[in-house]
Formats: structure tokens, C-alpha cells, sequence
């Protein structure tokens, strides 16, 4: 059924990015990227139940701006692993929900910010 509402979602309301659970030991987001667990006991980032990344392999939480002329503004919340290995986590036209999941997420996880007021991404 998450599928379902996932999809559905994305016909109405194409980019979002929600806190579903903000528990001292697990931060759970979901977006129209998947639902993405932080589990801070086993230190592991998972979407849809498939681990994909320890917390020591985050090296940064990035919180862009994304402009891009046909489909207007949108903050992106994305993990760097390294240089060529991004995760995004999600969109959203909010910038405040943008920049309190990407400071939960650092919270979280333990990694550092960057370059949230500055980064301009143009989606290919």
C-alpha cells in the first residue's frame, strides 16, 4: 500500500518531504524518494527496509537549492557518501522543512552540514 499512496502522492503533490518519526533513537522521513529510516542504535540509513549506508560512511548532509526553470524552486536534502556518491533523500519547496529534516538528519547521524544557503544544483 505504500506504493500505492507513493504514487498517488506524486500525481498531486510531486516533491514532498515529511518527519514521521522523530524519536530519540530512530528519525523516520518519508518522501516521494522512498521512506528513509535513520536507526540510531545500528547506526544504518535504510530506504524501504534496504540498509544503504552506515552513519560513519555519511561524510555530509546537504540541504540545496535546486532552480530549475520548468518545474520552479525546490530544497533538496541529500547524503554525501564521498565525492561521486550522493543519496537524495527528498524535495521540497519549503526551505524551513528542508533545513529542519537536513538538522535532524545531522543530528542524527553525527555528519556535517554543507553549504546550505549557497549550493545551487540545476537537475538534469
Amino acid at each position: 500500500m505504500k506504493w500505492l499512496r507513493r504514487w498517488t502522492s506524486g500525481i498531486f503533490r510531486p516533491h514532498y518531504l515529511e518527519i514521521v518519526e522523530p524519536g530519540p533513537h530512530r528519525l523516520v522521513i518519508d518522501s516521494s524518494r522512498g521512506e528513509f529510516v535513520f536507526d540510531r542504535r545500528r547506526r544504518i540509513v535504510s530506504r524501504d527496509g534496504r540498509a544503504l549506508a552506515r552513519f560513519d560512511e555519511v561524510r555530509f548532509v546537504d540541504v540545496a537549492r535546486d532552480l530549475d526553470p520548468g518545474a520552479g524552486v525546490d530544497w533538496e536534502v541529500s547524503l554525501y557518501l564521498s565525492l561521486l556518491h550522493r543519496i537524495c533523500i527528498g524535495q521540497t519547496q519549503d526551505n524551513t522543512r528542508a533545513s529542519i529534516v537536513g538538522a535532524r538528519i545531522v543530528g542524527v547521524t553525527g555528519a556535517r552540514a554543507l553549504g546550505w544557503t549557497r549550493t545551487l544544483r540545476v537537475r538534469k
